[in-house]
């Protein structure tokens, strides 16, 4: 069976989320990235989660190589959807930066 690709870890944001509340504070296009940073954050570890399942799959000692095969491309589309979330989310960051800088 081929190797799979190393887990990816979850992104805590406890102080964004502590602070998520005084967003109605900033200025309405800095609260809006930091809102879509906060979503795609959460997206993203919903991927993870979801990867996290497949990849303990492929520790069954009763799997067939067809299932195996299948968990496998699960677990390579998640890297995908994980990474293209993870762009995303840089953007918005530095679009969020921008505004701070204004």
């Amino acid at each position: 069976m081929p190797k799979l690709l190393q887990l990816p870890k979850k992104i805590h944001t406890p102080f964004l989320d502590l602070k998520i509340s005084n967003l109605p504070l900033l200025k309405e296009n800095l609260r809006n990235s930091i809102i879509k940073i906060h979503i795609k954050i959460k997206k993203m570890n919903e991927d993870i989660k979801r990867h996290s399942f497949y990849f303990e799959k492929t520790f069954d000692a009763n799997i067939t190589s067809g299932n195996y095969e299948i968990i496998s491309n699960n677990i390579k589309e998640n890297y995908n959807n994980i990474a293209r979330q993870a762009q995303i989310t840089v953007g918005l960051i530095s679009e969020a930066q921008k505004e701070l800088e204004k």
